[in-house]
């Protein structure tokens, strides 16, 4: 077995398929390739396998309550686009030194802070709706809430009824969510400030990703 970097304090060690998403496929089997450099925020990997676990989480305020608890190797984890997309250069556009990249043993790696680790994932890996999730560190995985505006416009303007939908950053429908206090469900609605939500997309199927702590009510 090929050795593996020892994990830093506080962050997991993980090994990516690429850098960024380039395709997306359809129900119907057909897969589209796109370009993801014009927006890379937009497609950074959000999944990654791990390699190696910390033997400790500092002992501070910002990591009061985040623990590595619950995860091991080989564990398939969705964490934050900004594990990928943080840079520490570039020069230009093909020339990039990533700031969480480590090279070992000509081996490419990935530090994740457990900070932005969201939940090991179980399942078939092409199907979202499909998956498992195990909820970490206090984050609620949600699905959107779409709700149609007939007033949005006036009468005298023509456009599509998809316009018309709105996605709701003020709430959601809980699809996971680890062990709380709240009495909360999968299938409950969460309410929490419309500032707070990041909105997430995996092969199409777009999701919400909140913490615990910023739960307003529940419906």
């Amino acid at each position: 077995m090929q050795e593996v970097p020892v994990a830093p304090r506080n962050n997991v060690i993980v090994k990516i398929s690429q850098r960024f998403y380039d395709s997306v496929k359809f129900d119907s089997g057909v897969v589209l390739y796109f370009d993801p450099s014009w927006d890379p925020s937009e497609y950074a990997m959000l999944e990654g396998v791990v390699e190696s676990v910390p033997r400790s989480i500092m002992k501070r305020k910002d990591y009061e309550g985040f623990s590595a608890d619950g995860i091991k190797r080989g564990d398939r984890i969705l964490f934050r686009y900004d594990v990928i997309f943080s840079y520490l250069s570039q020069p230009d556009r093909d020339s990039v030194r990533f700031k969480n990249e480590i090279w070992w043993h000509e081996t490419s790696y990935w530090k994740v802070d457990i900070q932005k680790i969201f939940c090991t994932v179980h399942g078939d890996a092409k199907s979202f709706s499909g998956l498992k999730y195990s909820m970490l560190n206090g984050y609620v995985l949600c699905d959107l809430i779409t709700e149609y505006k007939s007033d949005l416009y006036s009468d005298n303007i023509i456009r599509p009824e998809s316009e018309k939908m709105v996605v709701r950053l003020d709430r959601a429908k809980v699809k996971a969510i680890g062990e709380n206090n709240l009495e909360v469900q999968p299938g409950d609605t969460i309410w929490f400030s419309p500032k707070i939500p990041q909105v997430y997309s995996l092969n199409r199927k777009k999701f919400i990703i909140v913490s615990q702590r910023h739960i307003l009510a529940v419906t």
